[in-house]
């Protein structure tokens, strides 16, 4: 059996992160409230690519997209 879970996808979260939000507490059967929030402002923290600082990525990314967990062509 698996667990049920949410898929966020980072690209939707940044386009309108209320209903990222919302579709969460839905989720975590939470009471619905008015979810304010500000626009995200995305500014990138490194230079290199998730490749640069993961030992393993290789690995990381077969498994994953193994499992079907890679939503995002930004890899």
């Amino acid at each position: 059996t698996s667990n049920p879970y949410l898929a966020i996808v980072y690209e939707d979260f940044l386009k309108d992160n209320s209903a990222s939000v919302s579709a969460a507490l839905n989720f975590l059967q939470c009471s619905p409230m008015d979810v304010k929030t500000k626009k995200t402002v995305i500014k990138k923290q490194s230079k290199g690519s998730a490749s640069d600082y993961i030992a393993n990525y290789d690995k990381l990314m077969s498994v994953l997209e193994k499992e079907k967990l890679v939503y995002s062509n930004i890899v």
